[in-house]
């Protein structure tokens, strides 16, 4: 089963520092796949047909290398923002002259990105699948994945972005040719598991298996930056080659903590049926967290489920304190970003604008 990495969450930008600093983990822990796609970059969203700044390419080329040298496959989502609104000649032209441009970073993967935008068009399947299908004539990736506008049965995202058109789902999976991949988040945005049920529910509707992107342990946005998704991975038993095509994780914002429960993903993936959630989280908080992993271990339920918004600034104070004289050669780079949180540097909403700048320096 292959499972990876999308990096796909809003706020600030981990920076290449993080992302290349992180690829022995990935390597370790069999991740197979990379694809950046963060909210953040809006020379692949909101000024997708802008030309990406030179600083930008040079720093995703040698990414992208270095991806490349650990036999980890390298992905770019694009996100063509309401090109589905009308897939006129001079819109074919810029997706056509903007996946060029993606090329020549010479990516395994390309990733179509229809979410988080308005999608109540009643010809939104058709006008979707011309899209990927035009994509496919004119280009060749190891990997052709789409996001859909409706990837998932959760209504929050019919409020959000209007009401999915009459046999969406069902017009989508008939008419999209079957190489490409489709993701799903499952029954929910954020799932907290996958049924064997509902894995073939879905492929049944999709005509082929789902390309899983799992919204844990992800924490962006105003309602989840205040908490941290520290513990194990759980309900995924059946998103193995079975049931699904593929799961791309969706880390936090916090790059280093992110380790923990991704590492637990990874002992599920190896052997699901073995997997037990709670050894596997004492494990890597041990082996990630060194001396400060007994204080995060008694902390877990203030950062999991009490949030930085519950914390006085009294007991913030007293943590920072705490994990400050913890910090060692293991712990470092994690009690950094613990500290970061604690200072609320990580608290953020979807509106937010991040500086342009930041998308390629550390």
């Amino acid at each position: 089963m292959n499972h990876g990495i999308i990096e796909g969450f809003y706020g600030k930008p981990w920076g290449f520092a993080k992302r290349k600093a992180l690829l022995p983990f990935y390597k370790a822990f069999h991740y197979g796949f990379y694809i950046y796609a963060p909210k953040a970059d809006v020379f692949l969203r909101e000024r997708w047909h802008e030309p990406m700044p030179e600083p930008l390419t040079q720093q995703l080329a040698q990414f992208g290398k270095s991806l490349r040298n650990e036999d980890i496959s390298w992905g770019i989502g694009l996100t063509p923002f309401n090109v589905h609104q009308d897939f006129n000649q001079k819109a074919k032209d810029q997706l056509k002259q903007k996946i060029e441009h993606l090329q020549k970073l010479e990516i395994n993967w390309l990733a179509l990105l229809f979410d988080d935008m308005k999608g109540d068009f009643p010809d939104l399947a058709k006008t979707q699948i011309e899209i990927c299908h035009f994509v496919k004539a004119h280009f060749s990736f190891d990997k052709l994945l789409m996001c859909p506008s409706y990837y998932s049965f959760d209504p929050i995202l019919a409020k959000v972005f209007g009401c999915m058109p009459e046999n969406y789902l069902q017009d989508l999976g008939s008419g999209l040719d079957t190489d490409i991949e489709i993701f799903w988040t499952g029954e929910k945005v954020c799932s907290k598991n996958y049924s064997q049920a509902h894995l073939q529910s879905v492929a049944a509707l999709l005509k082929r298996k789902p390309f899983i992107w799992d919204n844990y342990p992800v924490n962006d946005g105003a309602r989840m930056s205040p908490f941290l998704h520290l513990d194990a991975f759980d309900g995924r038993e059946h998103c193995h080659a079975d049931y699904v095509a593929g799961l791309a994780v969706n880390p936090m914002n916090e790059a280093y903590l992110s380790r923990i429960p991704l590492a637990t993903l990874a002992d599920c993936m190896v052997s699901p049926t073995q997997y037990r959630a709670p050894q596997s989280f004492q494990k890597y908080v041990h082996q990630f967290m060194g001396s400060a992993a007994p204080q995060l271990l008694h902390d877990l339920d203030f950062f999991q489920q009490k949030g930085l918004h519950n914390l006085s600034e009294q007991q913030k104070q007293s943590m920072q304190q705490k994990y400050r004289v913890l910090l060692d050669s293991t712990n470092q780079a994690c009690i950094q970003e613990l500290l970061e949180y604690l200072q609320g540097f990580y608290l953020s909403d979807v509106k937010d604008e991040v500086p342009t700048q930041l998308l390629w320096q550390d």
